[in-house]
Order: structure tokens, then C-alpha cells, then sequence
């Protein structure tokens, strides 16, 4: 079979094994049963569906059960049942996706025994870490049938190839219930909570240094697996598949590919990944046989701070100092808060420098506000600089004197910033009118004399000539 005679009558797929020298799928699979559809494409297929119905499934790694209220006043952050302040817990997730109705990808041919999967980074002061949370958002499309998904949740110290597993949960259908989902198209948002009660709770240390974790959920069993997912994909309408944030202008679509991660089946070296294993999303094809997703799984987790005080943190003080305290002590003192729990070990302080207008010199510098108090000046503030507009001396442009040329109207008499013939003729009509106030400027016309660009009370031609040389300059 020659290579365009494949692509138009066999698909992307079968030309690819030609190239490989494959015969055909059954060969390079080794199973005769399911014949390759006649345009066979990637496995891996997108449809991006809006969902107007959805359920939610909250359960704990003790196998307790949530409905909807009880999870809203007993286990959210805040809530009544839960008191921990919130300034020392987080959210970690790439997807903008709020877990609502509304628009999904849904990636059709994922199979079971394939996971999803995301890594996050935090900063060093926010271990050790608890992970309450691990949430991700599956979707049917057109099911014919109720789907019922056994699966797993899974937790990793750093990422998914060279971090350790430190956490494994699998639903039984005993202590952790299967996935259940009815017909049709409609989403299911899983809340996967580790019980607060539970004497094995996952705590995070960092212990390789990189700041990383990464969660993942697993499709242990689909409600209908085809007997070769490398031949005939799960059928989109008898199962239920992972989520991703649709493409643009839908949605956000991948904004992070190198944190989002495929656990594929070995489906050789046309797989997805190749010969199957772990892969980042930015591995995956995008060319001949496609199969990177277009966006960021649709997955979060919530955590603890064990060492974070509500109010109590690092502090950085006037002279690049650091103490931790009260967010009160640290306004008190002058200093900056870097925020709860945060500590002086993982901290450099470096004072800001701001505007310093300095009325004894005349002048402006961008100095600490130490040192400007040192210098008996007027700090503008940390961030403001010398030259910006309201700066004791921002830069001026000395001809631009007006917005337009006409007396009596608006911006007469006003800088705006450009410099054109209205300035010019604005000075030639108040030279005329005596104006010492707009057009004395000089005292010489020769520039580096004595005098020259200081007013000196009388109006002559030595300004008037000053100013041509200065329009013309320009600004």
C-alpha cells in the first residue's frame, strides 16, 4: 500500500502503521476480533459538549458519604464545621473551571487503566502540607446507559516519573462506591476527601526539595471496555471520561502542558505516548496522529499548612531585617507582612525603594524610605519613581505649554504632553500680550552664558529667541 493511497482510504492511523511496516492494527496488536473502522483515526478523540446537568459525589477516604448540604456546612473552608482559618489553606489547580454546568472537553478513547494526572509547586514555607481535597469533573455524552466507573485516586511527592507514591485509594463499591452516572450527557464532579478522623493522613514534606506534588485518578474499569482499547476505543456511549478546559474561545484551553500529565496503555510505538508509560502533555503528538489534549485537566486539590498561625508570619523590617510576627506587630513596626505562616528562613528582605523628594537640595532620588528620612525628604512610597507623573520632579517637556491654540477654550493654557505649532503660536500670542509669567524664560540668549533658561523678570527678544531654540530641539 503506498502512503497516499493509505491516507485516503485507510485513515492517519493504518498509514502510520504502513510506515512502520505494520500490515494492519491486528497485527501490531495481536487480536483478530475487532476490525479497524474505515477511517480510522487517533484513539484518543475530543468532543467538547455544554453540560446543563450534573451530580456531585463527595466521599472520604473512611468511606463516609456526603449529600450536598451536609459537605456545604460541614467541610468546606470556613464553614461551621470547619473552622481552619483560610489564610492557612489553599487551592492548587491549572483548570479556571469552576466544577458548575457549562462547557467541558471530554477526551473520548481514554481507557481504562489510564490515568490523569497534574502537578503543582508551592512555595518551601508551605510545607509540611495536609491535602484535604482531590476533585476531578467526568462527563458522558449521549450514554445509552447508567455508567458504573470503578477507580482510583492516587498522590505523588514530586511528579508522576521521579517522585515516590505516598498514596493510593481505590473504590470497592464496599467503602469507596464506584463512579454512577445515568443516561445521557451530563457531568460528575468526584470530591475525593481524606477523613479528618483518618489515622493515615497525607501529609506533604517536600522532601525532594522541588516544592512539587502531583495527583492523579485512574480509570481501574470502564462500564463497557472494548477487549483491545489499541483496535476500537471505548464507546463514547457507554462510558464515562476525564475533562479537560475547552479550547479557546470556548474556554482557557492548555495553559500548562508541561504540568499536565497521560498515563497511556502500551499501544506500541503509534501509542499515546509511545509504547505507553507516563508522559507531560507537551510530549504528545500534535502532528500525523494527534493526541495532546487542548487543555488542562479538569482537576484541583485542597491542602493544610501545618506550621501556619492565622495572623503570624515573617515581617520584614526597615534595614532588610526579618522577625516573624503578628501581622499587627509588623504594621507597627514599620515593616512588611509576607503573609501567614510564611517564615524568615525562606525570605529575603529587601526594602523598597520609592520617590524621595529632597526640598533641601531641590531634587529627587529613588532611595529606601530610611534613607530618605535620613535626607529629610518626602518619600512617595514604595514602587513610585523619580519622573513619573506627580513626581516632585517629573521630567517636563519646558516648550509643550498648551493642548490647543484658541483663547477660551478648553485646554488653553494647558501642557498635554505633545508638542506642536499650538505651542508655538500659544507663546507667540502671549509674548505679544506681555505675559511674563508664561514667557519670561531667560535671562540670555546663549546657551552656556550665565543666565541662560533663568528667568529674570524682564521680556525681550533673548526669550523669545530661547524658546524657538527649545521648540526646535524638541522634547
Amino acid at each position: 500500500m503506498d502512503r497516499m493511497s493509505c491516507t485516503v482510504r485507510r485513515g492517519a492511523l493504518a498509514c502510520a502503521l504502513a510506515a512502520f511496516g505494520v500490515a494492519s492494527l491486528p497485527a501490531l496488536a495481536q487480536a483478530g476480533d475487532e476490525a479497524l473502522p474505515d477511517a480510522a483515526g487517533p484513539r484518543l478523540q475530543e468532543q467538547t459538549v455544554r453540560l446543563e446537568s450534573m451530580q456531585r459525589m463527595y466521599v472520604s477516604s473512611l468511606g463516609t458519604h456526603y449529600n450536598e448540604t451536609e459537605w456545604n456546612l460541614n467541610h468546606v473552608p470556613g464553614a461551621p464545621g470547619n473552622p481552619t482559618p483560610e489564610n492557612c489553606t489553599g487551592i492548587s489547580a491549572h483548570t479556571d473551571k469552576d466544577f458548575q454546568p457549562g462547557t467541558y472537553t471530554l477526551q473520548l478513547g481514554f481507557a481504562q487503566n489510564e490515568l490523569q494526572a497534574a502537578t503543582y509547586t508551592l512555595p518551601p514555607d508551605h510545607f509540611p502540607l495536609r491535602l484535604d481535597t482531590i476533585e476531578t469533573f467526568w462527563a458522558t455524552t449521549n450514554a445509552s446507559v447508567q455508567t458504573v466507573t470503578w477507580w482510583s485516586v492516587l498522590v505523588y511527592e514530586g511528579t508522576p516519573t521521579s517522585g515516590t507514591l505516598i498514596a493510593e485509594y481505590s473504590s470497592d463499591d464496599q467503602l469507596l462506591p464506584h463512579a454512577r452516572l445515568g443516561p445521557g450527557t451530563q457531568g460528575l464532579h468526584l470530591v475525593f476527601q481524606i477523613d479528618p478522623n483518618d489515622p493515615d493522613q497525607i501529609i506533604l514534606t517536600n522532601s525532594g526539595g522541588t516544592g512539587q506534588f502531583t495527583i492523579a485518578f485512574r480509570i481501574d474499569r470502564h462500564n463497557s471496555q472494548t477487549s483491545n482499547p489499541c483496535l476500537v476505543a471505548p464507546p463514547s456511549n457507554l462510558n464515562i471520561f476525564p475533562t479537560t478546559d475547552p479550547a479557546p474561545p470556548s474556554g482557557s484551553g492548555l495553559q500548562e502542558p508541561t504540568n499536565n500529565w497521560l498515563f497511556g496503555v502500551n499501544c506500541g510505538p503509534i501509542g499515546c505516548p509511545p509504547n505507553g508509560g507516563w508522559a507531560r502533555f507537551s510530549q504528545l503528538s500534535t502532528g500525523l496522529i494527534p493526541c495532546r489534549p487542548s487543555g488542562d485537566w479538569v482537576m484541583r486539590t485542597s491542602w493544610t499548612r501545618l506550621n501556619c498561625l492565622p495572623g503570624f508570619g515573617a515581617c520584614c523590617l526597615p534595614g532588610n531585617t526579618c522577625q516573624e510576627m503578628s501581622v499587627g506587630n509588623c504594621a507597627s513596626a514599620g515593616g512588611v507582612y509576607q503573609g501567614d505562616g510564611s517564615q524568615c528562613q525562606f525570605i529575603t528582605c529587601v526594602e523598597p525603594t520609592g520617590s524621595c523628594c529632597i526640598p533641601g537640595l531641590g531634587t529627587c532620588a529613588n532611595v529606601t524610605q530610611s534613607v530618605c528620612g535620613q535626607l529629610g525628604g518626602n518619600w512617595g512610597g514604595a514602587g513610585t519613581e523619580c519622573g513619573q507623573p506627580g513626581a516632585c520632579n517629573a521630567p517636563s517637556c519646558e516648550p509643550d505649554l498648551t493642548s490647543g491654540a484658541i483663547p477660551g477654550q478648553p485646554g488653553y493654557g494647558v501642557p498635554n504632553g505633545v508638542l506642536n505649532n499650538d505651542d508655538f503660536f500659544y507663546y507667540l500670542n502671549e509674548f505679544a500680550l506681555g505675559n511674563l509669567a508664561v514667557c519670561d524664560l531667560t535671562t540670555g540668549a546663549v546657551a552656556g552664558q550665565p543666565g541662560y533658561g533663568v528667568p529674570n523678570g524682564v521680556l525681550n527678544n533673548d526669550d523669545f529667541f530661547y524658546y524657538l531654540a527649545i521648540f526646535a530641539a524638541g522634547c
